[in-house]
């Protein structure tokens, strides 16, 4: 498992007490799977705490009446970044750490289903 910096620990530690003291109070209103949370999660685990935030912001603009729904994967490139070596094993170690469960849709399952033909980028500027 690739080692986590000190900003990317402090983000994930934030985003799992959000999902332990916050998410339980408010309404229930996710238009993607996974949340918001698990999606930030992910993407600071994948991408590093920048660019893990920037995309994390990216998917909470998108995520209003007129936006999309259903699977929004964390993409596997940003902007010429490549994913950790390690991929799967390590994001899941991470998501264990920090109190998220990948047990309702695998990381593996989501990649299958949206089908890898899409070239996984993700550049704000498309």
């Amino acid at each position: 498992m690739m080692q986590r910096s000190v900003m990317q620990n402090v983000v994930l530690w934030i985003l799992a007490a959000y999902k332990r003291v916050l998410s339980p109070r408010m309404p229930v209103a996710c238009r993607y799977t996974p949340t918001c949370s698990e999606y930030a999660a992910e993407a600071v685990a994948m991408h590093g705490a920048a660019r893990g935030i920037i995309l994390a912001i990216w998917r909470l603009l998108r995520c209003q009446p007129f936006g999309g729904r259903g699977l929004d994967q964390v993409p596997r490139h940003f902007c010429g970044s490549h994913p950790q070596a390690d991929g799967n094993a390590s994001r899941r170690a991470d998501f264990d750490q920090a109190g998220f469960s990948l047990a309702e849709v695998s990381l593996q399952a989501r990649e299958q289903q949206v089908g890898l033909a899409q070239s996984g980028h993700a550049c704000i500027r498309h």
